[in-house]
């Protein structure tokens, strides 16, 4: 198991920026979710399949299946990729409302890759980070985002958040 930091520079958040972007990856005490461990195990992969992780993209997608493209890693393949290991869990389906009482509404209800980065804000805002801290580490351009995507005003009224997950995983007496 790693017991040594690796720090992954990441270039740019989206296609328009060149900026490096340093992401230190800790190692954990459990090899199967450790970050430095699996990233260690997919550089052994792209070694034995011959593919050169010193430039370019760190992941890669297929071509039709057959071949490895060299085209960048989309956020819509992500998806498409994060919604076949939901169905697969069985955390994918789809749910039946209505509106009114005429036309019957078909809608599927799931996680999408991009809900991570505002789970993330809402849990680190729960935790007391700072908006500045929580920007920081989201990579978003000002703390108005925190606001937007936590809306922690709205979340943390009424009662506290605590309180109500507990009285939602707790039996009543």
């Amino acid at each position: 198991m790693a017991n040594v930091l690796l720090i992954y520079q990441h270039v740019g958040k989206s296609i328009r920026e060149t900026a490096v972007h340093p992401i230190p990856l800790h190692p954990s005490k459990n090899p199967s979710i450790c970050p430095v461990e699996n990233l260690k195990f997919y550089h052994t992969l792209c070694k034995a399949m011959q593919l050169d992780l010193a430039s370019g993209f760190l992941f890669h997608t297929t071509a039709n299946h057959t071949s490895i493209s060299s085209s960048p890693f989309l956020a819509s393949a992500a998806q498409a990729m994060f919604v076949t290991y939901l169905k697969f869990l069985g955390l994918y389906e789809m749910v039946h409302g209505f509106r009114g009482n005429i036309f019957p509404i078909y809608f599927w209800t799931y996680e999408t890759v991009h809900g991570f980065r505002g789970g993330t804000a809402i849990l680190l805002s729960l935790l007391g980070a700072s908006k500045n801290i929580i920007t920081k580490h989201i990579r978003w351009s000002s703390t108005r985002m925190v606001g937007h995507y936590t809306q922690a005003d709205k979340v943390l009224t009424v009662r506290n958040t605590v309180d109500r997950l507990n009285e939602s995983i707790l039996p009543v007496a």
